[in-house]
């Protein structure tokens, strides 16, 4: 797939906004616990006080397996349901090779938000692991709550020592320093993450 034609940059901004808010509904829709709640609300603090900043949409080579994201859907193919959203809005993002490997984008990408909007002390961004492909098993400080947006495989988290089977649209917490990764099966993962103080 070569690089697809995007939203022209007055309205790239609103795009995004709205497929944060689909998020936001989603988050709301699945909080189970306290930690889903605090990243919901987190989430619609942010888009409330969001200023749009200027940037440029990239794409990386990893995403060139796109067109797999909503054969997890099946029906949800469309852009009524989140997976077929994200496939819409994917080329308007500012994609970039995450920091915690050296593959270029072949098998890993990022997309930080908080490079489109000023979101505060929020960090937001979409994380899209390739078929087959692992993320590196990581820590940070802040805690974090991905959204699983598509695609299967599986995932450590929430202070687990092993790998557990995740779907598309549930809600992974992460305490400050627990170790977590993800592991895609034949269809790439895609996650919404949230890091909020």
């Amino acid at each position: 797939m070569s690089r697809p034609d995007r939203t022209p940059s007055a309205n790239r901004h609103q795009r995004i906004d709205r497929f944060l808010g689909r998020c936001a509904a989603e988050l709301e829709r699945l909080v189970d616990h306290q930690p889903t709640l605090e990243a919901a609300t987190a989430l619609a603090d942010a888009r409330g006080r969001a200023r749009p900043l200027p940037f440029e949409p990239s794409w990386l080579p990893v995403l060139d397996s796109i067109e797999l994201v909503t054969g997890s859907g099946g029906d949800r193919a469309d852009e009524e349901h989140l997976p077929g959203a994200f496939v819409g809005i994917a080329p308007d993002l500012p994609w970039i090779p995450t920091p915690r490997a050296d593959d270029g984008g072949t098998d890993l990408a990022l997309a930080p938000l908080n490079t489109a909007f000023d979101l505060g002390p929020t960090t937001v961004g979409v994380m899209y692991v390739g078929p087959g492909r692992a993320y590196p098993l990581h820590r940070h400080p802040p805690q974090e709550l991905y959204l699983t947006i598509a695609g299967t495989g599986r995932w450590r988290y929430g202070g687990n020592d092993g790998f557990r089977p995740v779907e598309d649209l549930r809600t992974l917490y992460n305490r400050p320093g627990d170790l977590h990764s993800a592991v895609a099966d034949d269809v790439p993962i895609v996650a919404l993450y949230i890091l909020w103080p």
